[in-house]
């Protein structure tokens, strides 16, 4: 009677510590891919605020210049104002986790009669695994995302 070959010990623990290995590359691989997907998902909401304000600026919509207002974290606002001292926050929005902006508080304003800006703009988003992405504005209302 012919014994059947079987997995020694040693084979058996090297098949465990293979499939291991491939199998923490392939989870490591995949929060890479969701960190590059919420940055850019988080830099194109973010220039989409950017053009919506514009947008609503050039139109004169509720006669309000239009803008754009980060918390220098996670959020940001589409905000409006009619006065300078009559600032109102119309939509929030959130960055996708893990990404957040690599800037401080900041705002940007649209003007009602041209929907331009004052100045050309750049906010960074950024995410530890997936790099930077930059969204630039300039003083005509065109918005550019790039990714670094």
């Amino acid at each position: 009677m012919r014994n059947k070959p079987a997995l020694t010990l040693i084979e058996l623990v090297l098949v465990v510590t293979i499939v291991s290995i491939l199998a923490t590359a392939g989870v490591l691989g995949m929060f890479t891919i969701r960190s590059k997907q919420a940055l850019e998902l988080s830099a194109e909401n973010l220039a989409g605020a950017f053009k919506q304000a514009h947008l609503f600026a050039r139109e004169g919509r509720d006669q309000s210049d239009w803008g754009v207002r980060s918390d220098g974290g996670k959020k940001f606002s589409l905000i409006k104002r009619d006065r300078p001292e009559n600032v109102n926050e119309v939509t929030k929005f959130q960055l996708e986790p893990p990404a957040v902006f690599d800037i401080s508080a900041a705002e940007v304003w649209f003007n009602r009669e041209n929907g331009g800006t004052t100045a050309n703009v750049s906010w960074r988003v950024k995410s530890a695994r997936a790099g930077t992405a930059m969204v630039e504005v300039t003083t005509t209302g065109v918005v550019t995302v790039t990714k670094e």
